[in-house]
């Protein structure tokens, strides 16, 4: 059987996990090594990024991605998840709130900010994810972390639902800034709704639904996306023929480059290593940038495939 390697964009519907996502695409398919890059909440819906193949061993380079969201909070109310699913913690139906109120506490919840996840979230704690003291009414309370929100905007007014767009940075959870939102109106609030549109520039139109591929799964490679073009967030190096092997057996790297070439490379930054084929042989780091007696990037492996 031909291998099958590359990213496929999924549109999750409402009702199941990733994971079960995952395991729908691995049955249709009958490739074995599936996975995603960046979980959707049960009730939530949209883009999926799905690895397939060798691509699974991409995913650590697509999950900081930035995204975007269509979503809906419902004010007056507060969940133990701070979404729909979880169990009502408060239920007071709030007097109308002026929209521009509303409009005021979305701007103090943009650029970098303090957030603190969910109790019910995968955030680790102590060794254990947080759900898992939540699910044993373990009060834990995680440290907050900074968090990048680039736009947050209002959509939409019909009391008591808001209807919001956002633009976010890589661990940024849309139910924590509803609570937040519901707390800084002095109203409680949770995320009723949730769509992702967009993962980096990947976009959910771009998306099959699970029924589009299972009518497609016998032709899936045409749907694919090849790794090299999955990483065009990461800077690209062809390397010569003569070091090819080097690169396929995860040997450092040092390229002859230009005075103008060399600015444009950061030590730490990644880059992503192609062969003559355009193929990827491997995600690597720039390790240092040595000026004399002749300009060169060093590159040391990160992740290394043979050419996918």
């Amino acid at each position: 059987m031909k291998k099958i390697n590359g990213f496929l964009l999924v549109n999750k519907p409402q009702g199941i996990t990733s994971h079960d996502a995952v395991v729908e695409v691995r049955r249709l398919t009958g490739v074995k090594r599936v996975g995603h890059c960046g979980t959707l909440d049960p009730f939530a819906e949209g883009l999926l990024l799905v690895c397939v193949g060798e691509a699974t061993k991409l995913s650590q380079f697509m999950m900081h991605l930035n995204k975007r969201y269509t979503g809906e909070m419902l004010l007056g109310a507060t969940s133990d998840t701070y979404d729909r699913d979880g169990k009502i913690v408060i239920n007071d139906p709030c007097p109308d709130i002026p929209r521009e109120q509303i409009a005021r506490s979305f701007r103090k919840f943009v650029g970098t900010i303090d957030q603190y996840p969910p109790l019910y979230s995968a955030i680790k704690v102590r060794g254990k994810k947080l759900y898992q003291y939540a699910r044993k009414k373990k009060k834990i309370m995680p440290k907050s972390r900074k968090v990048k929100v680039f736009r947050l905007a209002l959509t939409g007014y019909k009391p008591p639902f808001v209807k919001f767009e956002a633009f976010v940075g890589s661990g940024t959870y849309l139910r924590s800034i509803a609570y937040d939102v519901g707390e800084d109106l002095g109203c409680g609030a949770y995320l009723n709704a949730l769509t992702r549109t967009q993962i980096g520039i990947f976009s959910s139109k771009n998306a099959l639904s699970l029924g589009e591929v299972k009518k497609k799964r016998k032709k899936i490679e045409e749907f694919l996306l090849p790794p090299v073009k999955a990483l065009v967030h990461l800077k690209q190096i062809r390397i010569p023929e003569n070091l090819e092997v080097e690169a396929r057996n995860g040997h450092k790297l040092t390229l002859p480059v230009s005075a103008t070439e060399q600015k444009n490379y950061k030590k730490g930054e990644l880059i992503r290593v192609i062969d003559s084929k355009n193929l990827l042989l491997g995600v690597f780091e720039v390790q240092k940038l040595p000026r004399r007696p002749q300009r060169m990037v060093c590159l040391i492996p990160v992740r290394v495939f043979g050419g996918i």
